[in-house]
């Protein structure tokens, strides 16, 4: 029988890691422990967690084990990299070679801690990385602690329910799931999306907060989510990654920026203004920009590189979805441009179908029929995800 153990005090704010602290680290007293962090692991007071666990005598820490972009959350998207070390401990790249942590890895280990700070869509990779571990620790006979943390996008729902899975979204869930990295723990052992469940889990807690997107401060978790604003953001504008549109990348305001070398930027914002997309009214800003994409080190070989692209910069209410403003784009690019391309493949595994691309090159499609299909996605999943629900 799986034993879950939910531990939560009734104090100030405080993330999981925090809890953990001040009960002393009596879950993790003469244990042997690896982490799976990186440098937003931090506490309330912005320390990292492999510097509060080196500096406590109530455990040993073996090792770490580095996500996507590594432990310094500096390694550009995609970007593979080796095992290489951090204040004398051994990181584990879980983004080179391998993703999935090897039994040679785990093999001196009686905890595994997951302290790791997502951003509520499934296009980031770090779920998968979490998941990977908890297959591991389940195949292995490994405890596991999740030191939950906020979801900026806080808990509302939206997107298509994910049908073609890979690295980049294993599971069958929304874009914008709305629930915390310990609620996804939860739900994937629970739910058995792992081959063997693990017998003891234990999510710690966030303790007093009003909202689950509550943060003491954000600390980028990788390059390219610099502010919570782009975070929101990333949730719509990272399909245009499936595109042969720049998303950004590469500029000071990735997932701000959308444009190409041929688009007309006047054409497109007087679209916005004159278009369905006018709904929105002032909670949608959209500025005519020109950029030119660089290449940097946590952006390298970004789209158009060197080459000066016309379009538009975003900033869009958060009472708002990301996801729909961008695929009525989508949608305009789509009709309006015969450059526009999808990377079909690449755009349907981040959307999580086929079903919006093909209803684009299905002339006698409406798109709104897309949008009635996401609702019924979002009323399926939500009574799935009601029962994970910690908060």
């Amino acid at each position: 029988m799986v034993v879950y153990t939910f531990l939560s005090f009734i104090f100030s704010i405080d993330y999981g890691i925090d809890v953990l602290v001040d009960n002393q680290f009596s879950e993790l007293t003469d244990k042997r422990v690896g982490v799976l962090a990186n440098s937003a692991s931090i506490d309330k007071n912005g320390n990292n967690i492999i510097d509060i666990l080196i500096n406590n005598d109530h455990s040993s820490l073996i090792k770490i084990f580095a996500p996507e972009h590594g432990f310094e959350a500096n390694y550009s998207a995609g970007e593979k990299f080796n095992n290489y070390s951090h204040k004398d401990l051994r990181v584990i790249s879980l983004y080179g070679i391998n993703k999935k942590p090897l039994y040679i890895d785990l093999a001196d280990l009686d905890i595994i801690l997951i302290d790791i700070q997502d951003v509520g869509s499934t296009y980031y990779t770090y779920l998968s990385t979490v998941t990977y571990m908890l297959e591991a620790a389940a195949k292995y006979n490994i405890s596991v602690i999740v030191l939950d943390r906020p979801n900026p996008m806080g808990r509302a729902i939206y997107g298509p329910k994910k049908e073609k899975f890979n690295f980049i979204g294993l599971h069958p869930i929304p874009i914008r799931h709305g629930m915390t990295i310990g609620e996804l723990c939860y739900m994937i052992n629970e739910e058995g999306w792992l081959s063997n469940k693990i017998e003891n889990l234990k999510i710690i807690k966030m303790r007093n907060f009003k909202e689950i997107s509550d943060f003491n401060y954000w600390f980028p978790p990788s390059p390219n989510i610099p502010d919570i604003k782009t975070a929101f953001l990333y949730n719509g504008t990272c399909l245009f990654e499936g595109t042969n549109l720049s998303e950004g990348r590469g500029t000071q305001a990735p997932f701000q920026y959308i444009g190409a070398p041929w688009v007309n930027s006047k054409e497109l914002v007087d679209y916005i203004n004159n278009s369905d997309i006018k709904k929105y009214g002032s909670k949608i800003k959209i500025k005519e920009i020109e950029f030119t994409p660089k290449s940097n080190e946590g952006a390298k070989n970004p789209k158009y590189e060197n080459q000066t692209c016309y379009g538009i910069s975003i900033d869009i209410d958060q009472s708002l979805e990301p996801i729909e403003f961008s695929l009525y784009l989508l949608e305009y690019f789509y009709n309006h441009y015969d450059e526009f391309l999808f990377n079909d493949n690449f755009f349907d595994i981040l959307y999580g179908s086929s079903d919006f691309r093909e209803c684009l090159e299905d002339n006698g499609c409406n798109v709104e029929t897309i949008f009635v299909d996401i609702d019924k996605d979002i009323i399926e999943f939500n009574k799935v995800r009601e029962k994970y629900l910690l908060y």
